[in-house]
């Protein structure tokens, strides 16, 4: 395998911020409130994990009928599936808040991901988090043969 290198002209400057800086930023940005709308509806949006299988469930069937466990990415399911699906008029909504009828759902936990990964693993590992096992290798084997039974 070749080692992949990023090289720069010259190293990035950072600033170096005093204790002043710091403070009047933090002002800034508690006087600014037009955050606060933005930061209470992201906080109320989530979906359950049973959800989240049941839209899993009709990847490769009524959703995204070319979706392959073994080769779709978080990215190609959110744009060729989640991003269709929540379409309304000339626009669309989270499809959180289309699962939830647009009522604020808070979450149990957090989830982060990475959009070039495989979707069939994200799922995994919210589903076996929310059945307490210990690792999602199992789960996420069942998913990619189909076998939600055994999920």
């Amino acid at each position: 395998a070749l080692p992949i290198c990023f090289f720069q002209p010259k190293k990035p400057v950072v600033g170096d911020f005093s204790r002043d800086t710091a403070d009047r930023l933090f002002t800034m940005t508690v006087q600014e409130d037009s955050w606060i709308p933005t930061t209470h509806a992201l906080a109320s949006r989530s979906i359950s994990a049973a959800d989240l299988l049941r839209v899993y469930s009709q990847l490769g069937n009524e959703i995204m009928p070319h979706f392959d466990p073994e080769h779709s990415t978080t990215t190609d399911v959110v744009r060729q599936a989640i991003i269709p699906l929540s379409r309304q008029g000339q626009g669309g909504v989270a499809m959180a808040d289309k699962l939830n009828q647009h009522k604020p759902a808070y979450p149990d936990v957090m989830v982060t991901h990475s959009w070039s990964n495989l979707f069939v693993d994200l799922v995994a590992a919210v589903i076996a988090d929310a059945l307490d096992k210990a690792d999602y290798g199992a789960v996420a084997d069942n998913l990619t043969r189909g076998d939600l039974a055994q999920v």
